[in-house]
This record gives structure tokens, sequence and C-alpha cells, in this order.
């Protein structure tokens, strides 16, 4: 192998790593938030969802850059990078949330599959080129790098899985979560951030 096509493999196989412990730290952190609510009211469907998603943006710009470098190898145009491709994942699913309220399609399950189909085939492409010890460590890493994530994120009264059930046993919560909820409920009837205080008032807030 000439040094080009090494130094091509080389950022090909850091490219699939970062999105296959991406994906699996993501599927982890769907997992752990499930398992919180055990016992709960607790349905899988939003969370595979929200998984999918998650995968969509993390995956698919991965596959279609490594199946295109596999096929034409290195290009400069900047359109083409994995960056790109990636903003581009994060406009189309915030642009989809927005078409719901006009066009009354949810989009986010043939979001989640195709990015769930994009992660086994990132997971399967990187594990053909791994060996075993070093597979194994980024696997073990992103495992405890999930479960430290969702410590930090869901030990705390701020955004702890089970928020409804405590704001009914002893009302200890954060106030954020509230309003938030409130004003996503508005724009999902109305289309419009806003209190419904004297009509729909807009507020100019960072949603």
């Amino acid at each position: 192998m000439n040094p080009r096509a090494e130094n091509l493999h080389a950022t090909d196989r850091d490219r699939l790593t970062a999105a296959t412990f991406a994906g699996i730290t993501s599927i982890l952190l769907g997992l752990l938030y499930w398992m919180s609510r055990i016992g709960f009211a607790n349905p899988i469907r939003p969370v595979a969802i929200s998984v999918g998603i998650a995968l969509f943006v993390i995956a698919l710009p991965a596959v279609m850059t490594s199946f295109r470098q596999s096929a034409f190898g290195a290009t400069e145009e900047w359109w083409g990078s994995q960056m790109v491709i990636m903003l581009v994942a994060f406009a189309f699913t915030a642009l989809a949330g927005f078409a719901v309220h006009v066009v009354h399609v949810n989009a986010g399950v043939p979001i989640a599959l195709i990015g769930t189909v994009s992660f086994v085939v990132v997971f399967f492409r990187w594990l053909r080129g791994s060996t075993l010890l070093p597979a194994a460590g980024v696997v073990v890493f992103a495992s405890v790098m999930a479960v430290w994530i969702g410590g930090v994120t869901w030990g705390t009264r701020y955004k702890t899985p089970v928020f409804w059930e405590t704001i009914g046993n002893r009302g200890n919560v954060h106030h954020d979560p509230l309003y938030n909820v409130a004003i996503a409920n508005m724009m999902r009837a109305y289309g419009k951030p806003s209190t419904g205080l004297d009509g729909l008032a807009y507020i100019p807030y960072h949603y």
C-alpha cells in the first residue's frame, strides 16, 4: 500500500472509530434512560426514536464519507466533507421537526431507521478492520463514557428521568423543564413560542 493510500485508510479508520464510539454511547444512554424508568410509565418508542435520530446525525455522514472515499479517494470539495454532511443532517432533522406542525407528518421513525441502518453499516465496516483488543477498548470506553454522561446529566433534580414522579411525590424539581414543556406544547399546538396570555404574543427566546 502506498503512503497516500495508507493515509486515506487511516483517515477512514479514524472516522469510523469516532462514529462507532459516539453511536455506542448514544445507544447505551438511551438504554440507561429507559432502565432508570422501569416501574413507571415507560414506553420504549420515544426513546428508540431519539436514539435513532442521534445515530442519523452521527453515522450517516460517516458512512457516506467512507463509501465516497473508498470509491473515489480523497477529494478536495468542502461540500463533500463529513462535517458539511453532518450539518445538513442536523438541518434536515430540524426542518422535519418544524414540518410536523404544517404537514402533520412525523418523520421521526424513518429518520431513526435510516440512522440505525447507517450505524450498523459503520459498526461492521469498523469491526472488519479492527483487532480484538483495540475494538474491545473502544467499546468499554464508550460504555464507561455513557454511564458517566448519564450520571452527570440525570443525577440531579434538573434533568432526572423520574421528573414527573418527583414533582408529584415531593415537588422538589427544577423550574426550567416545566417552563420549557409549556412552551414546547404551545409550539406544537399553535406553531409559536408563546405563553398564550393575551393572545399568542411571540417570546423571543432561544428556541
